[in-house]
This record gives structure tokens, C-alpha cells and sequence, in this order.
């Protein structure tokens, strides 16, 4: 275990080679700041967890993902209930432990050591091969329609793909995504406004979503007649990425812009410049600064 010299500042931090959970739990004793932990290969232990635990906790920790294999649910369930007691967010993907999808055993653990989950996602993936012969998942989806899971809108699905069926568990998505998803041939579309809860920071499962749609989208053009600010487009542009045309209405004589920006000063006003003439957006434009207002003209 780490001495306290021999902490580390590291806040977030990502994974991408092979890490049994008791080396995960050696790791974690020289870095009490993690806030965020992704971990893309888990692979199985080579000894007793607990001999690790006695003394880790990552108070700050809030958001953690990890793609597991051979990992036992009671290797997983003690690693986290005694390292991660604050969990906001929990993703796992799994495979060959039917255990991974019991909804009493997530509902108990949930319930007695993470009341304060926010947000859950669990990929599961049954091989069809099961070359392994491992346990298939033979339930029916009753266990995950109780309350405890209704309340949290937090939805079981399961899908059949070529290799393996994949199960997944996963908060509700955001109306405008669904509706996407749903409608794949549209190539235009129109709205109004996006709420904060469209634009919201994405998560693991948002955003494999966006990125299946990827492949599939055709929309092309987009009308948007109001926008509070660039998550907003960034959001837009991440949904829809082939978008050719993004504008307001009846704005073909407009040629002129005022930005209210709280922290506005001129090298806001430098970069604005630099982005217009870079992209040659305007040929003849004015640009300035008053107080913490940007004016923007072109002809």
C-alpha cells in the first residue's frame, strides 16, 4: 500500500491493457483524487481481493466504467463496495457470468451500499457458440420490471445479434435520440429547441448509440429555431454527423450578430476573426468589443 508521499494527483484515468481488479486495488492506494476510472480489459485475479482492501477508499471516485472478463459478480461486488462508496455512475460489460444479470442481487447491492446511483448501464453478451459452456440466460425480464428498477427509469433490453445475444440495462434516452434511432431514413429535420436534458454530458451508453447511428444516418439538413448555447450544436453535430445545412428561419437578411459573453475579451474576438477568415465565411466583415458584448457585421 502507498505511504502518503507517494500519493498521486490523478484525477481520471484510462485503462487500455490487460488489469486484474487486485491490480486495479494496488493502483488505486497511490491515488486518492480519482474522480473518474475507466477500464477498458479486465482479466481475473490472481489472489484473495480482500488481502488488498483493508484500507482503500476513494471517496472523490464518482464515475467508473469497466469492461470485465473472467471476473466473478462476487469479485466485482466486493471490489467496489469497499473502494467506491460515493458511485454517481456504474457501467460494466460482461460476458460468461449469468450472475451479471440476477436483478435481486444489482437491486440488494444498489440498495444497501449505492443509494445514490444515479446512473446504471450493464452490457451482458450471451455467445451462441458457448464454446465454454458457461450458464445461458434462460429468465424471463419480470425481475427488472419492479419498482425498484421503474423508479429509476432504468430499462432491460435484449437484442439478438449474429454471434451472441446482448443484453443491456440502461437509464431512459433522451426523446430526440429515440426518435433519430427510430426514423433512419429521414434526411431533414426540424424543431424548435433542445432541452438540458438533450445536451447533457453523454454517457457510455449515449454515446455508443450516437456512434452505431453514425453509419446509418441520413440526415442532411437541420432547423433550429432557437439555441442557448454550443453544447447545443455540439450535440447536433455529434447526432447528426453528415449535417450539410444548419440554420434559423428567415434569417437570409440577416447580417449582423451580438454575442453577450460573460468572459468576452479580445482574444475572443482575435479568435472569431481567425475562424472567419479561415473558413471564408465572409469576404467583407467587422468585428468588436464592448465590455463583455462581440459585434459581429458582414455585407
Amino acid at each position: 500500500m502507498a505511504m502518503n508521499n507517494q500519493f498521486t494527483p490523478i484525477e481520471y484515468l484510462v485503462i487500455d491493457h490487460f488489469c486484474s481488479l487486485n491490480e486495479l486495488a494496488s493502483l488505486t492506494s497511490y491515488t486518492p483524487q480519482f474522480r473518474c476510472l475507466i477500464l477498458h480489459k479486465g482479466k481475473s485475479n490472481d489472489s484473495n481481493i480482500m488481502v488488498l482492501l483493508s484500507s482503500i477508499t476513494l471517496a472523490n471516485l464518482k464515475w467508473i466504467y469497466l469492461n470485465l472478463s473472467q471476473t466473478t459478480f462476487n469479485e466485482l461486488e466486493i471490489f467496489i463496495t469497499k473502494i467506491f462508496p460515493n458511485l454517481k455512475s456504474l457501467s460494466i460489460i460482461k460476458s460468461e457470468d449469468i450472475t451479471f444479470l440476477d436483478a435481486h442481487r444489482w437491486e440488494q447491492l444498489i440498495l444497501n451500499y449505492f443509494p445514490q446511483l444515479e446512473k446504471f448501464y450493464l452490457i451482458y453478451d450471451d455467445y451462441v457458440d458457448n464454446e465454454q459452456k458457461y450458464p445461458i440466460y434462460t429468465r424471463r425480464p419480470n425481475q427488472l420490471s419492479s419498482s425498484f428498477w421503474i423508479e429509476r427509469q432504468w430499462l432491460f433490453e435484449a437484442e439478438v445479434r449474429y454471434t451472441h445475444i446482448e443484453y443491456t440495462i440502461h437509464p431512459c434516452s433522451p426523446v430526440l435520440i429515440q426518435a433519430v434511432n427510430l426514423l433512419p431514413d429521414i434526411t431533414t429535420l426540424k424543431i424548435h429547441s433542445l432541452s438540458t436534458d438533450e445536451t447533457e454530458e453523454l454517457n457510455v451508453k449515449r454515446l455508443l448509440i450516437l456512434c452505431s447511428m453514425k453509419e446509418t444516418s441520413k440526415i442532411t439538413k437541420i432547423y433550429l429555431e432557437e439555441i442557448d448555447n454550443v453544447q447545443e450544436l455540439d450535440f447536433l453535430f455529434t447526432l447528426c454527423p453528415d449535417i450539410k445545412i444548419n440554420h434559423n428561419n428567415n434569417n437570409h437578411h440577416l447580417h449582423s450578430l451580438c454575442f453577450h459573453v460573460l468572459t468576452a475579451d479580445d482574444q475572443i474576438v482575435e479568435n472569431i476573426e481567425e475562424i472567419i477568415k479561415c473558413e471564408k465565411l465572409f469576404p467583407h466583415f467587422t468585428i468588436k468589443r464592448i465590455l463583455n458584448t462581440v459585434y459581429l457585421q458582414w455585407k
